[in-house]
């Protein structure tokens, strides 16, 4: 496998690029693909999933909705496979969202490529990932240092966007690679808090869902990943926490954490901070049931699976100067128009 920096890029800028080397005459070059950077300033559209590790067809679906809808890049909030170990898994996951676009072309044909290789995919690992040497190693994920890739920030247009891997945080509290990254969230958080003049927006993208009521909402390791980031949350303003872990879409009130923080979350209102939570977790994973009633910091939320119209869910994030709209969207598969299930705008 091999990774490569390309530095120095334009703003808003399409690039050409072919892959491929040899011995000299009898060099192996892919077909030319082309990829499109992002822009620094106005409305800049980012798509949002999680967990696609169970059915590859609806993998493939989801990343069709996001090649048609024209994103500028993708946030995946961790399983993009079932096993994480497994190299046969990653290629016949990546290879379903680059081989053919959404037009049905053959390969190498115009307009016959998909997601993979056009779109910047900035994947957070999960539990199923487990830490592999095969995630890091298919997956060119911002970070350095001695855990590269488990934690990274960056800008886009008006959002400061952190991404970092629970697993360590959720199943090993204490453990050096926790505590570095928890050290580098609280220094990372208070910069982007400071800078909001610039940035008046900041995301958060990791794998547990924080406030869930589905199936892993009482989990051990989700209620010690949330002791350790919701009060960094609550502390430095996040505006937006991006999940996933259980399949459903679920949206909380902006929230604050609870003390402890195990106990359901405080919903704020008027002139006090809260963060709003979204699991956004069916881009091919196994539907999971919904808690039952409806708590009093939940917002909305979509079941997909048998029973329901839907066969997963994914969203759409746009960002611009002012505000954050998300639109959620449950997904019908290949013949259907898709229903949105849930929007909501967040302004500064």
């Amino acid at each position: 496998m091999h990774e490569v920096h390309v530095c120095g890029l334009k703003p808003a800028t399409t690039y050409y690029y072919q892959v491929g080397g040899g011995a000299t005459g009898h060099e192996i070059w892919s077909a030319t693909q082309s990829f499109t950077t992002l822009p620094s300033s106005g409305a800049i559209k980012v798509g949002v999933m999680g967990d696609a590790r169970d059915t590859v067809t609806t993998w493939a679906l989801v990343n069709q909705r996001m090649l048609m809808s024209g994103v500028s890049s993708i946030l995946f909030s961790g399983d993009v496979i079932d096993i994480g170990t497994d190299e046969s898994e990653y290629s016949q996951w990546l290879n379903a969202i680059w081989e053919t676009g959404v037009d049905g072309g053959a390969e190498g044909s115009p307009g016959g490529f998909g997601t993979l290789g056009q779109l910047m995919f900035l994947p957070i690992a999960g539990n199923h990932e487990n830490e592999a040497v095969q995630f890091y190693s298919n997956f060119a994920i911002p970070g350095d240092g001695p855990y590269a890739k488990a934690f990274s920030s960056f800008n886009v247009g008006s959002a400061h966007v952190i991404m970092i891997d629970d697993q360590p945080i959720g199943t090993q509290p204490g453990g050096t690679e926790t505590m570095a990254q928890l050290a580098w969230l609280e220094q990372d958080l208070a910069a982007a808090n400071a800078d909001r003049t610039n940035h008046p927006f900041i995301i958060a993208v990791s794998h547990r869902g924080l406030f869930s009521t589905s199936l892993h909402s009482t989990d051990g390791d989700v209620l010690q990943t949330r002791a350790s980031l919701a009060p960094l949350y609550d502390k430095y303003k996040v505006d937006l926490v991006f999940n996933g872990h259980d399949h459903e879409y679920e949206r909380s009130k902006p929230v604050n954490a609870a003390t402890p923080p195990s106990n359901p979350p405080i919903v704020v209102s008027g002139s006090t901070h809260g963060t709003t939570y979204v699991i956004c977790a069916g881009a091919g994973a196994d539907p999971y049931q919904v808690g039952a009633g409806m708590p009093p910091y939940r917002a909305a939320y979509t079941q997909f699976g048998s029973g329901t119209p839907y066969i997963g869910v994914y969203g759409f994030l746009t960002i611009d100067a002012t505000s954050l709209t998300y639109a959620a969207y449950g997904l019908k598969g290949a013949g259907g128009a898709d229903d949105m299930i849930d929007t909501f705008t967040l302004s500064n």
